[in-house]
């Protein structure tokens, strides 16, 4: 069964954002990370999450290709990109908590590994390694080069202190 350190690894010609994500994290909490996974098998067209809704956790892409688009003022769909094996899809939505600006949807029969947003947040107050680097994933989205976010966002503060502020309940929780 393939975990998300062999999908990290990807192809030696094309470093995915995903595995940029991986790379940063030490032995110790990659293993921490893998022990929190759901490998789940998708068929094609499956939406893991929606624009406007908030995601339940991040998405690791073991295998398969998913497609991230979003809807146009005029109706249209738009594809931002095409997510490969090793990329970690959601990371905005599950740090801020607030809904998705883009859906994700499976090209053809995929496997994810599933990480819950409590697990996810827990795991980053447990590495901050993991939180400075989600953070940065969080930054290079493909949508925060298209506009800007409202002044009361995560982007108009500093990154420790929103970073503070988001995993605040997540650190009350897993210390209980």
């Amino acid at each position: 069964m393939q975990t998300m350190h062999d999908a990290a690894r990807g192809s030696a010609t094309s470093v995915q954002s995903g595995s940029e994500f991986f790379s940063k994290l030490l032995p110790e909490a990659l293993k921490d990370l893998m022990s929190l996974e759901h490998p789940t098998s998708y068929p094609s067209n499956m939406i893991l999450f929606s624009e406007k809704e908030v995601t339940q956790g991040a998405f690791v892409v073991l295998e398969g290709e998913v497609k991230l688009s979003i809807n146009s003022s005029d109706g249209r769909r738009l594809i931002l990109r095409i997510a490969k094996k090793g990329e970690i899809l959601g990371l905005d939505s599950v740090i801020s908590g607030e809904p998705s600006e883009m859906t994700a949807e499976t090209l053809y029969p995929c496997r994810i590994a599933v990480i819950s947003r409590q697990n996810f947040l827990g795991f980053m107050v447990r590495h901050p390694e993991a939180a400075r680097s989600a953070w940065h994933a969080r930054s290079c989205a493909p949508l925060h080069c298209l506009h800007q976010r409202p002044k009361n966002s995560l982007a108009s503060c500093s990154t420790s202190a929103a970073m503070a502020r988001r995993l605040q309940p997540a650190s009350a929780s897993a210390s209980a």
